[in-house]
């Protein structure tokens, strides 16, 4: 079980997505590829993941299994904390330990900054404004 422990799980990025009147959270998480060193024969090799998530800390979603070291979680509330959790799996169900990591999604709440003065110029009997 020690060969299937999960390591550097973190967010990549967190994307801002509006949704009506209101705004949601994608965040993009990643973590390092479990592999059996050259040396170790073994016939239960790993296979993929099992990712969760909890936003209330205590109840996790149903496991989703992924053979990748990435993952997608949203839509989620702005300045919302989650706690996401992988673990490994391997060819004959063997689970390794959940690796876990918490997060808080962005708040953008920051409003655009003023746009520049325009400039209006004289253009074949017309006015251009840029």
């Amino acid at each position: 079980v020690g060969l299937l422990s999960v390591t550097g799980l973190n967010v990549q990025s967190q994307t801002v997505v509006p949704y009506g009147t209101d705004s949601q959270v994608y965040v993009n998480l990643a973590w390092n590829d479990i592999s059996v060193p050259s040396d170790v024969i073994t016939d239960d090799p790993p296979i993929g993941y099992y990712t969760s998530f909890t936003k209330d800390g205590t109840n996790y979603t149903s496991e989703a299994y992924t053979d990748g070291t990435t993952a997608m979680i949203g839509p989620l509330a702005m300045g919302q904390t989650i706690t996401f959790a992988v673990r490994a799996v391997t060819l004959l169900g063997t689970l390794g330990a959940y690796s876990t990591t918490s997060f808080t999604t962005t708040l953008d709440n920051a409003a655009p900054g003023q746009p520049s003065t325009p400039t209006a110029t004289p253009y074949l009997g017309q006015v251009r404004v840029f």
